[in-house]
């Protein structure tokens, strides 16, 4: 909004923001922007508003020509996206990786938690955008009598179900991937791992901070037993996927790289049972995998250490899915969570989608001892010490732990699948 301007470090200098700091940016950033980030699942957001206000209210009034104008700029927005560099005139920073325009997925520019992607095709955003062409398909036939806007976004998100199938799936590595970085990340750590040698050179020296070959072993033979028990009490799951077990992919650039991650921030791979999303049985079989399978190998490799994102603390039986992205506010006393931080609305889709009722209730239990006695979410918490946390109250975190707490009404909603995760 106006009050809060433009990010200063994300936007150029212009006559607006004499302070910006962004030199590569471009365009200006007015008034009402914060930043430039173009992310899918923003404009999906508001078809999925429409579908579950009508639901609610049984108010389709609302659907009248505005709505429709809409609903076909953002169908000319995604066929535009799906051929950036030959359509595109969108430009906000220096692109690195340049993506292929022939996969009929959708590109965009930032991720979820409005960090800039390494590749251009985001797997769980495109697939929140089949769920959006879904609505629109049936918005245009049942309210606006369309069958020509119909068949339009039917086909689209056919084109895009079908190159999801193609350029999403991925075999799994074994292990953590080394993700290329951007420019900027790749200057911070070359700094972050000159400043970790030139502190522990000064040990490295000293026989008195040496350990013994076999006490390291016991000790190591030790950790790793905890980390089983600890996975086997927040999960039923304490073994990511074997090697080259089909799983999704986070990001693909079209022509054979990929990210091999997930994040906590929505739309997620984790999420994925929760979004309505399906390949379809005849998309399914034409490149031989089983999706609920493929949902359940790649929800074993989000919640494992395979995965990047996911923090684990053997000290203080901490562990669950993060985000690189760091929100370093706070208006409590207190310090902020620096890195390496577990976000609540991790663990609040771990519990969504868990498998068993012991995990979602450890999950639960997790996100109660972890308020720091303000019985509120907050974005993160520092992975070894709770106390450590950004953002007093974090809405969307506390807005999806209420969709949550409501549908635990009912004892056996272990997994309530109707339930859209996603937003914007």
């Amino acid at each position: 909004g106006k009050s809060q301007g433009p990010n200063r470090d994300e936007c150029p200098p212009s006559i607006l923001c004499r302070d910006c700091r962004a030199k590569n940016s471009t365009p200006e950033c007015g008034p009402y922007t914060f930043q430039k980030d173009f992310e899918l699942d923003s404009p999906c957001a508001v078809v999925r508003l429409h579908v579950e206000y009508v639901k609610a209210t049984n108010h389709t009034n609302i659907y009248d020509d505005e709505v429709k104008q809409i609903l076909i700029k953002m169908l000319h927005l995604f066929e535009i996206e799906q051929k950036h560099y030959q359509n595109s005139e969108y430009y906000y920073k220096p692109i690195p990786f340049k993506s292929n325009d022939n996969t009929g997925l959708i590109w965009s520019f930032a991720r979820p938690s409005d960090d800039q992607q390494v590749y251009g095709f985001n797997i769980p955003n495109n697939m929140v955008v089949v769920v959006a062409l879904d609505d629109i398909a049936l918005i245009a036939t049942k309210y606006y009598h369309d069958d020509y806007l119909a068949q339009r976004a039917q086909n689209l998100a056919h084109q895009i179900r079908k190159a999801l199938a193609h350029h999403g799936i991925i075999n799994f590595l074994g292990k953590k991937q080394k993700i290329p970085l951007l420019p900027r990340q790749r200057l911070m750590s070359i700094r972050n791992r000159t400043a970790y040698r030139r502190y522990t050179s000064r040990y490295s020296r000293n026989r008195t901070y040496g350990i013994r070959r076999r006490k390291y072993t016991q000790i190591r033979k030790d950790k790793n037993s905890k980390r089983r028990h600890l996975l086997s009490l927040l999960s039923d799951i304490d073994q990511p996927p074997m090697l080259n077990e089909k799983i999704w992919a986070f990001e693909v650039d079209g022509f054979g790289k990929y990210v091999q991650m997930d994040d906590a921030n929505l739309p997620n791979l984790l999420g994925i049972a929760l979004s309505g999303f399906k390949l379809g049985n005849d998309i399914a079989s034409s490149v031989g995998i089983n999706e609920t399978n493929l949902y359940i190998s790649t929800r074993r490799f989000a919640l494992s250490q395979a995965n990047p994102n996911f923090f684990l603390n053997l000290n203080h039986d901490l562990a669950g899915l993060g985000s690189h992205h760091v929100t370093a506010i706070r208006t409590r006393p207190g310090k902020i969570c620096p890195r390496n931080c577990i976000w609540t609305l991790g663990l609040i889709i771990q519990s969504m989608t868990a498998r068993t009722v012991q995990e979602r209730d450890n999950c639960l239990k997790l996100l109660y001892e972890t308020t720091d006695s303000t019985y509120l979410m907050h974005e993160g918490f520092f992975f070894s010490d709770p106390s450590r946390y950004n953002r007093d109250s974090f809405g969307w975190a506390n807005a999806m732990m209420s969709i949550l707490i409501l549908n635990l009404l009912d004892p056996t909603a272990v997994n309530p699948s109707a339930q859209r995760a996603w937003a914007s």
